[in-house]
């Protein structure tokens, strides 16, 4: 498994001064090798410029800023393809977390596998074919979370959308390291969620280089009607929940063959809540200290 990553929330704040020198600093003192974060293709990195005939022009002048930092301070980005530009969304007003986290399939898959081709050509073109090859590479976050959160309608779409992106990816640059889609591992939806994806994925010859997982100490529960569109966690008061639900992963890597790929943790904490009182305490550095140890 690879333990070695360190995240930020979203590619645009590795934009702003501060951010860079707390990155900077936490590489530096605890020795990460890689950066994660979400939203590359969002409209804050100004990813897509439209003219008045529709035609659409990609622009990766932010991203270039991103990387060149991210190198700069000796770390590797692990690139999440996510999520989708509002020029190509097929839905451009549902967003995760009420921020820009636009979360739809492409209106067309053909425009986004040109930009997801695009980007990928553009990387090699100015880090090099042999850095590039050295970085990792996922596609998306947590579907199996569902339609209110960071999922589609439909199971298949997703798939379908993965599958394209994937072999899309490959085609520019067959040795890319690519993940699987990441998944949190203590929601009880991921497990048959995660069979079906992975199914899928077999059936069309799809390989993963590593398994890409969250992990939080929360019990999840997912809440999507007419009135309701919300995610309900309650706190796990387990003390090896955690070590138990990473067990279970390796137990289901088995049963599905894939005991022999890499694991790589992108986030992990002891919730996934930005509002939970309990970070304001000392209990979030006993947990990561048992939790390293464990």
């Amino acid at each position: 498994k690879i333990n070695n990553v360190i995240g930020v929330p979203s590619a645009s704040d590795l934009l702003l001064v501060e951010v860079q020198k707390q990155l900077e600093e936490a590489i530096k003192e605890l020795k990460f090798k890689y950066v994660h974060f979400h939203n590359l293709f969002s409209d804050e990195m100004n990813i897509c410029d439209e003219d008045e005939q529709g035609n659409i022009e990609f622009n990766f002048e932010y991203i270039d800023y991103i990387f060149d930092y991210i190198l700069s301070i000796k770390a590797k980005p692990v690139v999440e393809i996510s999520f989708m530009p509002r020029a190509l969304a097929l839905n451009d007003v549902k967003k995760a977390f009420n921020n820009s986290y636009l979360i739809s399939p492409p209106k067309s898959m053909k425009e986004w596998k040109r930009l997801v081709t695009s980007f990928i050509s553009h990387i090699i073109l100015r880090y090099g074919k042999e850095e590039v090859e050295s970085w990792l590479f996922t596609i998306w976050n947590e579907p199996e979370t569902g339609s209110n959160l960071f999922g589609f309608e439909k199971e298949e779409t997703f798939f379908e959308f993965y599958v394209e992106t994937h072999k899309a990816m490959r085609k520019v640059l067959p040795s890319l390291k690519i993940g699987s889609t990441t998944f949190t591992m203590v929601a009880t939806e991921s497990y048959p969620y995660m069979q079906h994806y992975f199914d899928y994925c077999f059936e069309h010859d799809v390989k993963f280089d590593f398994i890409a997982t969250h992990y939080f100490n929360d019990i999840f529960c997912f809440e999507s009607d007419k009135y309701v569109n919300s995610i309900v966690s309650y706190f796990q008061e387990e003390e090896d929940f955690l070590k138990c639900s990473y067990d279970n992963t390796i137990e289901f890597l088995k049963r599905n063959h894939l005991e022999n790929i890499p694991i790589v943790n992108l986030i992990w904490s002891f919730t996934a809540s930005h509002r939970n009182l309990i970070s304001d305490t000392c209990f979030p550095s006993c947990y990561i200290v048992k939790n390293y140890i464990d």
